[in-house]
């Protein structure tokens, strides 16, 4: 571990930039601590020029972007659904700044050509197939969901044939929905039911119009339905972690052994499979392709069969010689895993570290989160041919995802460094210690050792991992691309 290394190197020669130590000539390895100063300052000075930029993105987000507009979408005057745009009024445009509280779906009214369609805010999506606006007027009625423009006033919800001269004139204009199936929401917008009794344009203009969406838009859109869902999983892995620990320090030898003898049987029983299937392809004649369980990926070739045979085969031999040679070395590893649960009995407190890093984590993840989201609504309103407000991305926000992006990065690593730092630090203070009775708040001094000299080289580190994780992101998504 890089923190480990940098606690013993930085533990010889070292002064404090914070005042003196108070350790006098105690014993060396007892209390190490001698001349220490503050290391990789420039660093982090540049960590912190970085967060006053974070914190810049954040204030221009928040005061340009709209994150409700994400979730609940927005109509064709500019109005974010469920939502209160009085102070959002935009120049010119009709309609623009109502109050649509109580309005959470977008409704289109010719689904046939959504992305020229007139759309508005709704409170309910329209769960019965109506072909005339009798029908229309009866759904509003019932469930006070109004489905024509705003301009247009329930009473004139009629049909044309029946005397009503400009109903004529609202379905020409698409301001009523002149047919319209069945629907129900889907990213809060009203879409049919029932998509197999439409053609197959038709059904490209529907697809088109919701991939339309910039990809932030969806993912955010997905994570605010399913954060709860996310909160639960990672308590869920919180405490199958501290289970771990607790079984690693009453029954080490068991799991060491459990894991060993797993992966020794999934070795084995893989090479017997692709041999099974070399020797079943090629007593075959009618050859199908196979695939490999869980690695998804279809083999149609009885040749590649026995090239990964051979190569699982070498490889399953190699760990069973690897395994036979340093069978000494597990009972080492074994003894390891004992040593650390002497250690957590005497420092219990080591056990809370995890959980605060996953705190603080959440807590950083959820600021990360409701800034992208602001920030990919940080749009600018203009009018589209048809008439319609249209958002388009603002000129500096592309430089800010990329800015965003690296902050994620470097301060997820640097928060995870910090934790690794404390813990490395109070047991190797533990670990070499030779009078233990005389330790005193052991993980208080390190997280003093943290913050007064290292967190300069934390960060410098966090960097370095950033440097290499961005790159491997970016070929990662052009690869699925």
């Amino acid at each position: 571990m890089v923190i480990f290394h940098i606690y013993f190197l930085g533990s010889f020669k070292m002064g404090c930039c914070c005042g003196k130590d108070e350790s006098g000539d105690k014993a060396g390895l007892t209390n190490p601590i001698k001349n220490r100063s503050c290391t990789d300052i420039l660093v982090l000075i540049l960590f912190v020029l970085f967060w006053a930029g974070m914190i810049y993105i954040s204030a221009f987000s928040i005061t340009h972007g709209d994150a409700f507009r994400l979730v609940y979408g927005y109509d064709s005057f500019g109005n974010t659904c469920d939502e209160d745009n009085s102070d959002k009024k935009i120049p010119n445009v009709t309609f623009s700044g109502m109050n649509q509280k109580g309005r959470p779906y977008v409704f289109l009214m010719d689904i046939q050509n959504p992305s020229k369609s007139l759309a508005i805010c709704v409170n309910k999506c329209p769960d019965t197939t109506f072909t005339s606006l009798d029908e229309v007027k009866r759904f509003s009625s019932q469930s006070g969901s109004l489905l024509c423009d705003y301009s247009i006033n329930r009473s004139d919800y009629s049909d044309p044939n029946k005397g009503c001269k400009r109903c004529r004139t609202y379905l020409e204009r698409n301001a009523c929905p002149m047919f319209h199936s069945s629907s129900e929401p889907l990213l809060n917008r009203c879409i049919p039911k029932e998509l197999s009794v439409f053609s197959e344009t038709i059904l490209k203009n529907i697809f088109d119009f919701l991939n339309d969406s910039d990809i932030f838009n969806r993912v955010l859109s997905d994570f605010y339905s399913s954060w709860r869902e996310m909160i639960i999983l990672c308590f869920v892995a919180l405490g199958f972690a501290s289970l771990m620990v607790i079984l690693i320090r009453f029954l080490a030898s068991v799991i060491v052994w459990f894991i060993v003898a797993l992966t020794v049987v999934a070795s084995i029983v893989l090479t017997a499979f692709l041999w099974w299937s070399y020797v079943d392809t090629k007593n075959d004649n009618d050859f199908v392709a196979k695939t490999i369980p869980l690695l998804d990926v279809d083999i149609n070739s009885e040749r590649a069969f026995l090239i990964y045979s051979i190569i699982a085969t070498v490889l399953t031999v190699i760990l069973l010689l690897v395994l036979l040679i340093l069978r000494k070395r597990i009972a080492l590893v074994v003894a390891l895993f004992h040593e650390a649960g002497k250690c957590l009995v005497s420092m219990p407190c080591l056990l809370i570290q995890p959980l605060w890093t996953f705190i603080i984590l959440l807590v950083f993840f959820v600021y990360w989160t409701i800034v992208l989201a602001y920030l990919s609504t940080s749009e600018k309103a203009s009018l589209g041919q048809n008439g319609f407000v249209k958002y388009t991305e603002h000129e500096t926000v592309s430089y800010f995802w990329w800015y965003h992006l690296i902050g994620l990065i470097w301060t997820s690593e640097f928060i995870i460094a910090c934790q690794q730092f404390v813990v490395s630090g109070a047991v190797a203070t533990w670990y070499f210690t030779r009078n233990r009775s005389q330790l005193s708040c052991t993980i208080c001094k390190s997280i003093s050792l943290l913050i007064f000299h290292h967190i300069g080289s934390v960060a410098f580190g966090a960097f370095i991992i950033t440097l290499v994780k961005l790159p491997r992101w970016i070929l990662m998504y052009l690869n699925k691309k």
